[in-house]
């Protein structure tokens, strides 16, 4: 398994390390070949695939910073997988063909000019770096049905793109916390109705939509934002900012607050203290955090974008509002703030969804893929030597 292991702040380190868990526990012997974030060198990759050429399968856990980022010059998968010499597998927890203009990030303005001046060339060899990174793979694991439907749009071989729904982590009883009142009490929430966003502030989690109707929620709502800047990069810092001042503008000092990155150990109080969930994401890409909440059994109210519908497809466990109505957001809080009847379905529908997908089962499905490939590629040397 190649991927990032032991990383603070990296999502997919816990995913892999819940994975690998629920592999060893099914006798597989698993060895791990950590891989750290935006690394340039070649040398640095090649020792990576000359320890993974020692096993059965070669399983990355791929995310683009785990190669040194999506530009397809400095990106190292291609050099990394062309020295591994046995069966890959991999999972798309990222899915980013083609460029797209960029007005801030560079380390110049001149920079950015040509970026943006060369851009189309870049989009063709964007999606010329994909096709030739998925055709090296033998199967192609993803979490949503887009991203299935990107990457087939690649390649030839379409039946080795495999959508396997992300893996719900096993959080026992012991494991969740104190009680609710207790835990509010612990992070100063006491006597309050706690909304929470989780994971790492960016883009993605759709904060604007909570902020622009919370002061319409009864003056005992307030709001957490469970979570950190996931880097210190230019636009991560850009937008927390910007979170901040319109947390300011809007009047809501008293009513948001903002948690800061969240070890392992802060997490149940932060879920113990949690009423109600919110996943206002506006990203098509699966959720380590949204999954996380699933496994505390929160009830859950989700925009309505791709991913949230699959999910709720396979078993009812959110509340989906219109990701584009900030209204309907309004209305779902304030009905399910009055509504204990719905909030225990919610959470016992998040509860079967946990086991019906939890890792251990996710686990059970990589092994079988890992043995399709290999019988496949037996059949093949057999015919080939006929």
């Amino acid at each position: 398994m190649c991927a990032g292991l032991g990383i603070e702040r990296d999502g997919i380190a816990d995913y892999s390390r819940y994975l690998v868990d629920g592999i060893r526990s099914s006798g597989v012997l698993a060895g791990i070949v950590p891989l750290g974030h935006y690394i340039g060198s070649r040398r640095y990759y090649a020792e990576a695939a000359l320890k993974a050429a020692g096993a059965d399968i070669c399983h990355v856990q791929f995310n683009y910073l785990y190669f040194n980022g999506e530009l397809p010059y400095k990106n190292r998968f291609l050099y990394f997988a062309g020295r591994v010499g046995i069966p890959l597998v991999m999972t798309a927890h990222e899915v980013r063909i083609g460029l797209r203009p960029l007005a801030a990030g560079f380390s110049s303005n001149a920079s950015g000019v040509i970026y943006n001046a060369f851009l189309p060339l870049f989009n063709m060899w964007s999606i010329s770096f994909h096709a030739r990174m998925y055709a090296r793979a033998g199967r192609i694991i993803v979490h949503t049905a887009d991203h299935a439907k990107a990457i087939r749009a690649l390649t030839k071989e379409t039946d080795k793109v495999v959508l396997m729904p992300h893996g719900i982590p096993d959080i026992g009883e012991g494991d969740r916390g104190v009680s609710r009142p207790e835990a509010k009490k612990r992070i100063g929430l006491d006597g309050k109705m706690v909304l929470t966003v989780p994971g790492f502030i960016n883009k993605r989690k759709g904060y604007e939509k909570v902020l622009d109707i919370l002061a319409l929620l009864p003056e005992d709502v307030v709001l957490m934002i469970a979570g950190g800047r996931m880097t210190e990069n230019a636009a991560d810092i850009e937008y927390y900012e910007a979170v901040r001042k319109m947390i300011s503008a809007k009047g809501l000092q008293k009513r948001v607050r903002i948690t800061g990155y969240l070890g392992e150990k802060d997490i149940p109080d932060v879920m113990a203290a949690t009423d109600i969930l919110l996943a206002p994401f506006v990203s098509t890409a699966a959720s380590g955090a949204i999954s996380l909440s699933i496994g505390y059994h929160k009830p859950i109210i989700a925009s309505d974008i791709p991913v949230h519908k699959e999910i709720n497809g396979r078993i009812p466990c959110l509340e989906l509002f219109k990701s584009d109505d900030p209204k309907d957001l309004l209305q779902k809080i304030r009905a399910l703030l009055d509504d204990r009847g719905r909030l225990n379905a919610l959470s016992a529908g998040a509860a079967a969804y946990s086991r019906k997908y939890s890792y251990k089962s996710m686990a059970a499905s990589t092994i079988n893929l890992y043995e399709d490939l290999l019988a496949g590629r037996k059949r093949d040397a057999k015919e080939r030597k006929a």
